[in-house]
């Protein structure tokens, strides 16, 4: 009985060793298997949205053609036809298509600003933000004449009041 007691007492004895080092073993998996795990979410997604917001940046960063107009000229509202406008207006496109109807589209685009530009009262021109209004506003109707595809900017290369 003493050996049998002894016996057991060494199985607990093996069985209370043999646990501690389980815990150990999961524990250290556990740690590993984490950080790992964490690592490919990350990769995956914020990686990613960074790519992806860098190439949206570049490629609004990149310059594209310009395509300049002839100056326009245009009596100011109110005025009586006492005061004018000199502008010169050119746009920016990226693609090349674009370019090639723009230069069809002269005579449409150059009639458009007029119309624009000549119901414009003196103080729309001389405010920064009157000539940002007037900036979006001819950007947004010449887009929507267009068919191949959109201007990007439109940038005032000339702007005299007299």
């Amino acid at each position: 009985m003493a050996n049998e007691e002894k016996e057991q007492s060494q199985q607990e004895q093996v069985k209370k060793k043999k646990s501690p080092l389980k815990f150990i073993i999961i524990g250290l998996a556990i740690m590993i298997i984490i950080p790992v795990i964490g690592f490919f979410v990350v990769s995956k997604f914020v990686i990613k949205d960074e790519n992806v917001e860098k190439a949206k940046k570049e490629e609004a960063m990149k310059v594209g053609e310009i395509f300049p107009l002839d100056i326009i000229v245009v009596n100011i509202a109110g005025t009586g036809g006492t005061r004018y406008l000199r502008a010169g207006i050119s746009f920016e496109v990226i693609d090349s298509a674009v370019l090639s109807e723009l230069n069809q589209r002269i005579p449409q685009i150059k009639d458009l600003i007029i119309m624009i530009l000549s119901v414009k009262e003196l103080e729309d021109l001389l405010d920064f933000s009157g000539k940002n209004q007037i900036r979006k506003e001819i950007l947004e109707k010449v887009n929507a004449l267009l068919r191949s595809g959109k201007i990007k900017s439109v940038y005032f290369t000339e702007f005299v009041i007299q």
